[in-house]
């Protein structure tokens, strides 16, 4: 008896000293949907989603007892970027009533970078001190068919050009979809200035990245300065599909401008008879050259407004890397109305600096610089001489008919030896 007074003190005492254990929350989950698609919770049967959209995810839920400060999360786990991009959603805290039925939606972003397959959609209750309640909904995340997306705009010269001058844009894409593109049309235009300009691109392989060539815009040498969105619309699977994206850039008045130039020269209007009114539209201020190769165009149209006739100089200065001149001729006279384009040739040195070089092109009439552009020249390594060309391909030719002398020389002597031996082998010898 009293051994088992004993036993039965201890076990109370062990379980006064023993931690108390946290229950799990009270709550049945009724139903859950997907896109209005209904899922059930660790089935083999996974749900295809389409990455690269948000889906909506529809819980219906009933507690058995009263919950405080209950949250519902659905997450996604797995993903390679998911501490950048976490596919999840959080509800905030809310008190669930017992034997009610809830409907709570969550909106999960499914990135277009998550890899194509199985995983599972995790729904998590919780409160301040309950156990977790974790139930998974397989899911197949796929891959669209077909899906391009504008990776990046870039202009040059920046995101800011001034009126009369040339936008440099460049647009990188990247496919996201199984197939590959072929034929993709790029279009970039600014819709507020009337400017517009067209690229294509060949092809660009499933999960690969591409970029035009350099699209030229040319701002009207009247637009006002502010900022207007320079818009690109991609279209491709054989013009049915296209995508759109948008960037902001700065236009600044200038001089190229017949009004502005004449009313920032004197307060007032120019006076056409004895002043010119010129307008001044240069094409692409950046181009690329190898040392010592056949060097480069940068086209400078002139166009004389004026009412009487007028005589223009095209300088070029800062060339101190290559060679330069002015076709057809530098010094020109153009009649009220008349345009004339001037096309400023560079070439690179052999021993050229590589990288950027800047070098300016000024346009002077009667004395005075209307405009002094900036150009930029990248200079890039040159291919190897032709003459080191020709005797590396000689040499190689020169080996390759030693080889096969030596191949007909051994095989002449090999034949030769055998028909001595057989030679020989028949010749009797009589005693």
């Amino acid at each position: 008896m009293k051994r088992h007074l004993i036993a039965t003190l201890l076990l109370f005492a062990a379980l006064l000293c023993a931690p108390v254990l946290a229950q799990s929350l009270p709550i049945t989950i009724n139903n859950v949907q997907v896109d209005d698609v209904e899922v059930i919770a660790n089935q083999a049967n996974s749900l295809d989603i389409e990455r690269g959209q948000t889906v909506e995810v529809e819980v219906r839920f009933s507690p058995t007892a009263d919950i405080d400060d209950l949250q519902l999360q659905g997450s996604i786990y797995g993903f390679e970027y998911n501490d950048f991009l976490p596919m999840t959603d959080t509800l905030a805290p809310f008190d669930a009533d017992a034997n009610v039925t809830y409907v709570k939606k969550l909106h999960i972003k499914i990135s277009d970078e998550v890899e194509e397959d199985r995983y599972n959609l995790r729904l998590i209750f919780a409160d301040r001190n309950s156990d977790l309640l974790i139930s998974n909904y397989p899911l197949k995340l796929d891959v669209p068919r077909d899906s391009l997306q504008v990776e990046d705009i870039v202009t040059f010269p920046s995101q800011t050009v001034q009126a009369g001058r040339a936008l440099l844009v460049t647009v990188r894409l990247e496919n996201k979809g199984e197939k590959d593109q072929d034929d993709v049309r790029v279009e970039t235009g600014i819709s507020q200035l009337g400017v517009s300009n067209v690229d294509f691109i060949d092809e660009i392989e499933s999960e690969e990245e591409e970029e035009t060539e350099e699209i030229l815009l040319q701002i009207p040498a009247c637009a006002e300065s502010g900022k207007y969105e320079l818009q690109v619309k991609v279209y491709y699977d054989e013009g049915y599909e296209t995508v759109t994206e948008s960037v902001p850039v700065n236009v600044v008045g200038g001089e190229s401008c017949p009004t502005n130039r004449g009313n920032q020269r004197s307060g007032q209007p120019s006076d056409k008879e004895n002043e010119p009114q010129t307008m001044i539209i240069v094409g692409s201020q950046l181009e690329t050259l190898k040392q010592g190769g056949e060097g480069v165009i940068y086209p400078i149209t002139l166009t004389n407004n004026g009412r009487s006739s007028a005589t223009y100089t095209l300088m070029v200065q800062g060339v101190t890397f290559g060679e330069v001149r002015v076709s057809p001729t530098s010094t020109i006279v153009l009649e009220s109305g008349a345009s004339q384009t001037l096309y400023v040739f560079i070439k690179a040195n052999k021993d050229a600096s590589l990288g950027p070089n800047v070098f300016t092109a000024s346009v002077v009439s009667a004395g005075t610089t209307l405009n002094q552009v900036s150009l930029t020249a990248n200079v890039v390594e040159g291919d190897a001489s032709s003459l080191q060309t020709v005797l590396e391909v000689g040499l190689i030719v020169l080996v390759i008919v030693l080889i096969l002398v030596a191949l007909v020389v051994a095989f002449r002597k090999g034949k030769g030896d055998e028909e001595d031996q057989d030679d020989v082998a028949t010749t009797e010898t009589y005693y």
